[in-house]
């Protein structure tokens, strides 16, 4: 949601609640980047599953937090552009690894099988 010099992201959920997460963080920096008229971000998760949609409590993040945010994510970033010039992608497990992901070769997979 853009308003001029603010802008608002909401992350919809449908499963469990955490209480740690970058990505409301990745949201913040990532409408900051694409709109950089935004000088403030509110961001929350909001989860549908609850007997009436509840959220977190919001957070507020100002550009002038970016460079500490994109601090933050610079290994993971390292990692990835590693993984990708190299193409190795080292199995991890997820919370998605079970139900939803396609790649049948990794041991977290659920249904894992060996080609």
């Amino acid at each position: 949601v853009l308003n001029g010099y603010k802008a608002g992201a909401f992350d919809w959920k449908t499963g469990k609640k955490k209480k740690e997460s970058s990505q409301l963080d990745i949201m913040a920096c990532l409408t900051m980047a694409r709109y950089p008229e935004v000088e403030y971000v509110v961001t929350s998760f909001v989860w549908l599953q609850e007997p009436k949609p509840t959220r977190v409590e919001p957070k507020l993040v100002d550009r002038e937090e970016l460079p500490e945010l994109f601090d933050g994510f610079a290994s993971r970033i390292s990692d990835i552009e590693y993984s990708y010039q190299n193409n190795v992608w080292p199995a991890r497990p997820s919370g998605l690894c079970k139900q939803w992901c396609p790649v049948r070769e990794c041991p977290h997979n659920g249904h894992y099988r060996i080609r």
